[in-house]
């Protein structure tokens, strides 16, 4: 779900994938707090995207996985169901965004989803980090052409 102002994005996240354009609640806050103390996040689908996404998180020490895990998963080459076109979406750790006062975090919540996102309305545990994300994304890239990729230098990929 993406914002339904921005256009561009729209186009080129669409192409073999299903994007849905939505507004947010909170408004480009992914650190407001729900007033107990968790972050949440409200997506609602606009026009004829009839999607409804929700989250609530809450800081955690327990284990989930280890953030270079993290690291290689988000840094893979996405395929899309057009052909052998790719979506070559780079996340970049070593940034101001994600240092110091702004390191990821681990966290622990919920997630709400509906169709066409998921088969029926349900709520999902979920955990993983919390963080702001500085990214390089370069669309309709040949698969072939991702080969061997391994990152885009120190701090970003394990």
């Amino acid at each position: 779900m993406l914002s339904p102002n921005n256009l561009v994005a729209l186009v080129g996240a669409s192409v073999g994938n299903d994007i849905r354009a939505g507004t947010f609640k909170s408004a480009c806050d992914a650190y407001a707090d729900d007033g107990h103390g968790n972050t949440f996040l409200e997506g609602t689908g606009v026009g004829s995207s009839k999607v409804d996404v929700r989250g609530t998180f809450r800081v955690t020490s327990s284990k989930s996985y280890a953030f270079n895990v993290f690291k290689n998963m988000t840094n893979q080459p996405s395929f899309s169901s057009v052909g052998n076109l790719c979506d070559h979406y780079i996340s970049l750790y070593n940034t101001s965004v994600t240092q110091g006062v702004y390191t990821p975090v681990k966290v622990q919540g919920s997630g709400y989803v509906r169709p066409p996102y998921y088969l029926e309305k349900t709520t999902l545990a979920a955990s993983g980090y919390r963080m702001d994300l500085s990214f390089i994304e370069t669309n309709n890239v040949r698969c072939e052409s991702l080969e061997g990729f391994s990152g885009t230098g120190s701090g970003d990929s394990a």
